[in-house]
Parts: C-alpha cells; sequence; structure tokens
C-alpha cells in the first residue's frame, strides 16, 4: 500500500508499497497563504479526476503537429458544456460546419469573391451537379450542358472573316463523322468577279480541292428584280458555280452576295454529298438576284472540307460560319 509521509525537512512524499521509490510533492518558491486541496471523493483515483483547469493547458508550450490535421485527429471536447470531457475525431468537425459529404450548404460559397476563369468556358472545365436532386453531389464536364441544352440545336464549328483582296476562301477540317448535317451561314464582297465557285476539300493525304471531272452536277433557279428568270446548272462539271452572274456591288456597300448552304453527309463514306442553298446576289444598278437549287457530287470520297474562289478577280471581304447540326 501506498503511503503518504511528512519527511524530517517538511518535505510531503508519496511512498510505493516496496518503500523504495517516491514522489515529492513540492511547492512553489512562495505559497503567500495556506492553500487547502479538497479530493471529490474518498475513494477517488487521481488519475481520473477531470478538474484541471484548462488555464493550465500549455498550449502555445506543445510540440506542433507539423501535418495538416487528419480525419483520425482527436481534439478534447466539453460534452454538452457540463464538465464532461471526451474525445472526438476531427471529422465530426465537418458535419458540425456542413461540410460533410453531400451536406455543405451551398450559401457558403462565396462565389462573388472568387476568382474569374479569364477565358471562355471549355468542354474539359467542370461544374458541381446536385445528381438527381436527392443531395448527391457530382461533378460534371462542361461539355454535358451541350447535350442537355442542344438536342436538335446548332454547334458552332469554324468560322473565316476576310477583311482584304483574297483569291481563295478555304473551309479545312470542318466535316466529320461528328455529325450528318451541316449549316453554313456567308455574305461576300467581290472585286471586278464574275461569278462565286465552290469546291468541296479532301483532308488526304493533304486539305486539296476535290475537282473530280464530271462529278457535281446541280441545278439552281430564281428570279430577279427586274422580273426576269434566272437558272445555273450543270450535269457534268468539276465545281460548282453561284449564280449566271454574281455581283461586285461596289456601290451600294457590302455585302455582294448572302446565303446559306446546307450540307448533307460530306462525310460518310460510300453515300451522295449533296448540298441545298439560296442565296442572293446585287449589282450596282440595285438588282438583285435570288436563287435556290441544290447539287451532288457523283462520288465516294470523304470529304473533309470546302472552299470558295472567284471566276476572276478577289473577295474584298467574306465572312462565313460552319454549323454541326446536332441530332435530336
Amino acid at each position: 500500500m501506498a503511503e503518504l509521509r511528512v519527511t524530517s525537512t517538511g518535505t510531503i512524499k508519496l511512498f510505493e508499497s516496496d518503500d523504495t521509490s517516491s514522489v515529492t510533492i513540492a511547492s512553489p518558491a512562495s505559497l503567500g497563504g495556506d492553500r487547502t486541496i479538497t479530493l471529490p471523493d474518498a475513494n477517488v483515483d487521481l488519475t481520473e479526476v477531470n478538474t484541471m483547469p484548462i488555464a493550465n493547458l500549455d498550449i502555445d508550450g506543445g510540440t506542433d503537429i507539423g501535418a495538416n490535421i487528419a480525419d483520425s485527429d482527436l481534439l478534447i471536447i466539453d460534452d454538452g458544456a457540463g464538465g464532461t470531457n471526451r474525445k472526438t475525431a476531427a471529422s465530426r468537425l465537418k458535419t458540425y460546419v456542413g461540410a460533410g459529404a453531400g451536406a455543405f450548404d451551398i450559401g457558403n460559397l462565396d462565389i462573388d469573391g472568387g476568382t474569374d476563369i479569364g477565358a471562355d468556358i471549355a468542354d474539359s472545365d467542370l461544374f458541381i451537379i446536385d445528381d438527381g436532386a436527392g443531395g448527391t453531389n457530382r461533378k460534371t464536364a462542361a461539355s454535358r450542358l451541350k447535350t442537355y441544352i442542344g438536342s436538335g440545336g446548332l454547334q458552332f464549328i469554324q468560322s473565316q472573316i476576310v477583311s482584304s483582296d483574297t483569291t481563295v476562301v478555304n473551309f479545312d477540317d470542318v466535316f466529320s463523322a461528328t455529325y450528318d448535317n451541316y449549316l453554313f451561314l456567308f455574305d461576300a464582297t467581290l472585286v471586278n468577279a464574275a461569278q462565286m465557285e465552290m469546291r468541296y476539300r479532301t483532308g488526304s493525304p493533304t486539305n486539296d480541292n476535290y475537282t473530280g471531272s464530271n462529278t457535281y452536277r446541280y441545278a439552281f433557279s430564281g428570279q430577279s428584280s427586274t422580273n426576269n428568270n434566272v437558272s445555273q446548272n450543270s450535269n457534268a462539271n468539276n465545281k460548282w458555280t453561284m449564280g449566271d452572274t454574281v455581283y461586285a456591288a461596289t456601290n451600294i456597300g457590302a455585302p455582294a452576295v448572302h446565303g446559306f448552304i446546307h450540307f448533307n453527309t460530306p462525310f460518310t463514306a460510300s453515300t451522295q454529298r449533296t448540298w441545298t442553298g439560296t442565296f442572293v446576289t446585287y449589282d450596282d444598278a440595285d438588282e438583285q438576284r435570288a436563287f435556290s437549287g441544290g447539287g451532288r457530287v457523283v462520288n465516294g470520297t470523304q470529304m473533309t472540307g470546302f472552299g470558295f474562289s472567284c471566276s476572276s478577280g478577289d473577295f474584298s471581304k467574306f465572312t462565313g460560319r460552319v454549323y454541326g447540326v446536332v441530332d435530336s
């Protein structure tokens, strides 16, 4: 049995039962008066008494953890603020502050204070989504938004803008297996030109005009503003010549010609490459001619693009935009 003794020098010591080891209870240099320590229970185990004041914890003098706080790290907590001290894992703090899985309050996101992306949204950018509106948060790529909102719509592919004289305008690598149908919108101003010409282009081995002999077949007809019938057709050509005359219209301002073209299955193997379209031309005398019609290439060559040139002269301005038609 352990004994508590007062030595001849007045020191209090707690001796083990074998009387060989002891614990000395020492006082500060100056007590400043008598002190009485009262144990809470006659049978108390001093190692289990939760009576040390929190002010006596030397937190500043402790050894730093030296690492990020982990879920398994332990903290001391006064359970219910009633003096019952318990341990708690750091992971419980996530639940308390609303940052647990599926539980972070969206109101805590400081969106206004965030750094702007500083660029256009790309397909690989990520958004947060509540999957099924049931609290299961997931990431989703921006590319999925196209599918969600773009069913049956148009997907921009490429544009070309010319503001100085040039002889050709090409749209390379715009056709692929992604879409069967494409929409092309354009307007152009010509200098000393007679007619616009269009040719399909192939990407193998390089981007070249497709000029297969007698393979372009087309028929376009319309009306002029002076009440004359106009038409333009061929059953054996190596290009599509647009309109019987495409005017420069330099005096009335740009554009001299504008319209749209629908390309069908230009990339699909073993199918005909067809197009339909409507375009209008203007001359300096303010006459206009409107054409509608279609054409095809009698060949199974895989087309990857198309291009425009003039039978004579140049383009002084040209703006064109290609869109893929998304299947619904």
